[in-house]
């Protein structure tokens, strides 16, 4: 009594070469997707926190107040005052450590009145993500 056909260990064969093509056709796909991916995410930005604590628009001198709520210093920050016509962005020369608060003057700031200010602290030459305030703050 011959079997005609194939036998079980051709069958596990052809099913172990049909998963492995399998994989490498998906690791195709996705290999170009994933790549260069991991030197995009910025660590340094990780504990950066700031949150505006106050603002002056209405002095001559107009002053944005800063606080930095996380546990990392940030070398710079971004202020960027919104009015009816759009952004203007100011990056300061010295930077917060963790926990202070510090009054910035906005150089150039705009003419109309302002109705947002976002901040973004600088960590390591990178621009970490913004913190948005709508006024008044609130």
């Amino acid at each position: 009594m011959y079997k005609k056909g194939v036998s079980e260990v051709v069958t596990a064969i052809l099913l172990i070469l049909l998963a492995v093509a399998a994989v490498i056709i998906v690791w195709t796909v996705v290999k170009p997707l994933i790549v260069g991916v991991g030197p995009k995410i910025e660590a340094s930005c990780i504990n950066v926190e700031l949150k505006v604590s106050a603002v002056d628009s209405t002095s001559a001198t107009k002053t944005v107040t800063v606080k930095n709520t996380g546990t990392v210093d940030v070398d710079a920050v971004r202020i960027t005052v919104q009015d009816a016509n759009g952004g203007t962005p100011f990056d300061t020369t010295t930077g917060l450590l963790a926990l202070e608060t510090k009054a910035f003057t906005v150089a150039s700031p705009p003419v109309g009145a302002w109705t947002e200010v976002d901040v973004a602290g600088k960590k390591g030459g990178n621009l970490c993500p913004v913190a948005e305030f709508v006024l008044p703050l609130g």
